[in-house]
């Protein structure tokens, strides 16, 4: 009888403990649509920044490693748009995220970009200026471009020269705000494909 009792709470424990393993496990890979909360997270942000931001969506997803997707995103300074992109995806180390609290962010895709690059009157260009003076603490180790767009403003110059480029197919391997290692291809308008490095 005593066996019988041992093996009925011995079952019921088990398929207790399959139930929540099997929820946990999707809630885990369940991707959590954040979007609605962008308004908590979008000014503690733009205040670390000194930067505008606009988002349309934002989705975490926990396993099999953390990842955030970003949907419609556009950073500006001034009330001029910077960067726009119609997607971003980060997929973050877990390791420093749990044990230092820090963002490293092991793979940025960006796709659908458009990056406005100034080099102003004295000189310096706005992008790493941009980076030199916003402090977020995020280490990245890798950045994807696909399908990107550049737009050059020289205001150095007398007269002011534009460019653009588009189609950017690029990889950059960031090392600091102004030094990064960089490769890819891009058309520089009307149809030149040139190749960087």
């Amino acid at each position: 009888m005593r066996n019988k009792k041992r093996k009925g709470l011995y079952l019921i424990l088990v398929i207790f403990l399959a139930f929540f393993l099997s929820l946990s496990a999707y809630y885990l890979y369940t991707p959590i649509d954040l979007t609605n909360y962008k308004n908590l997270l979008l000014p503690e942000i733009e205040k670390a920044a000194h930067l505008n931001i606009e988002l349309e969506g934002l989705v975490l997803t926990i396993l099999p490693y953390p990842r955030l997707s970003f949907r419609g995103l556009t950073i500006k300074e001034g009330g001029y748009a910077v960067f726009k992109a119609e997607s971003i995806k980060a997929s973050l180390a877990l390791i420093p995220l749990i044990v230092h609290k820090e963002f490293e962010v092991k793979n940025l895709v960006i796709t659908g970009t458009d990056v406005f690059v100034k080099r102003e009157a004295d000189g310096g260009l706005n992008i790493i200026r941009i980076l030199k003076e916003t402090y977020i603490p995020v280490s990245i180790k890798k950045v994807r471009i696909k399908t990107g767009k550049a737009h050059w403003t020289d205001e150095f110059l007398q007269g002011g020269i534009k460019y653009e480029a588009v189609n950017i197919d690029a990889t950059l391997i960031p090392k600091g705000a102004d030094d990064f290692s960089y490769y890819g291809t891009a058309k520089l308008l009307p149809s030149t494909r040139i190749k960087f490095s």
